[in-house]
């Protein structure tokens, strides 16, 4: 993601988008255990696999969403 960041921004907005880069981290060290917690005691363990897989596409498909718009704005 940082080598993303670095080769579509230019350099001038680098700065700030790369120390907000760990937001999405330290969120999911929040999330990721609440949500597994939550899942383990309401069904099967196999089930924490299957929840994550799906917050793992959400957050790709976020991403590919806001690189885009990046390089819209980019080419602007």
């Amino acid at each position: 993601m940082i080598a993303i960041i670095s080769l579509n921004i230019p350099a001038e907005k680098r700065g700030s988008i790369l120390s907000m880069i760990y937001l999405p981290m330290n969120l999911a060290f929040v999330v990721g255990p609440f949500t597994a917690s939550i899942v383990a005691r309401n069904l099967e363990v196999r089930d924490v696999f299957l929840v994550s897989a799906a917050w793992s596409f959400i957050a790709l498909m976020i991403f590919a969403a806001n690189v885009g718009r990046t390089r819209e704005k980019v080419a602007a």
